[in-house]
């Protein structure tokens, strides 16, 4: 089975998660939601509707506007824009670049840090064929 697709079976803990801005390349943002997992980086827009939004996410129906393997982050930067001091800089696959505003930059780069630090390893699931003589 490969990893891609064991990762889609394997349900996944929620390590952190608040509402976040995701600031774009051209410095429009996005309000919504930023979840980090063993081994993601999540941005969920938030469509207005907090109740659905929470029912969405627990049933798994909802796609991420963007999703960041934390294999390919390079680095985590603290940054600014305008007058917010809490922006998060996610550099990741080399040369993509994603920023949010966060409650708290140090919290989030201690989370994800501490996350690409641990191994995730999920146990593969074998059977037995059973064997009648």
């Amino acid at each position: 089975m490969g990893n891609a697709l064991r990762h889609k079976l394997v349900p996944e803990d929620i390590v952190k998660s608040e509402p976040a801005l995701w600031i774009k390349a051209d410095n429009t943002t996005e309000h919504g939601r930023l979840i980090l997992t063993p081994t993601r980086l999540l941005f969920i827009k938030n469509n207005g509707h907090n109740f659905l939004f929470w029912i969405a996410i627990k049933n798994k129906k909802v796609t991420p506007a963007l999703e960041i393997d934390l294999d390919t982050v390079n680095c985590v930067a603290h940054e600014t824009f305008m007058v917010d001091k809490n922006i998060l800089a996610v550099c990741y696959l080399q040369y993509e670049r994603a920023r949010f505003s966060v409650l708290n930059y140090e919290d989030w780069e201690k989370a994800l840090n501490m996350q690409q630090m641990t191994a995730h390893i999920y146990a593969q699931q074998f059977s037995v064929p059973d064997i009648s003589i």
